[in-house]
């Protein structure tokens, strides 16, 4: 029988199923570990003094934001593979 759609192989179907996965659980660590550092920075920036707008604050949780993102999808990716 002849289709006109091409079926994916089920094991690169399941790949992608996972990926797509890992990427949610990345980036909703992500997002509540950036709310808890802006949080967390306003607070510790007070206690030590630590003139930081809010601009400031939000830069260096972007930055912060786009490092665990890699990290944690790196880390879950690596234990993945392992088995």
């Amino acid at each position: 029988m002849i289709c006109s759609t091409r079926m994916k192989k089920p094991l690169l179907v399941f790949a992608e199923i996972k990926l797509k996965k890992n990427i949610i659980e990345a980036m909703t660590q992500v997002v509540a570990g950036s709310i808890l550092i802006f949080c967390s920075n306003l607070l510790v920036f007070k206690l030590l003094g630590i003139e930081a707008s809010t601009t400031d604050n939000l830069l260096l949780v972007g930055i912060n934001t786009i490092v665990a993102f890699g990290k944690s999808f790196a880390v879950r990716s690596f234990f993945e593979k392992l088995g």
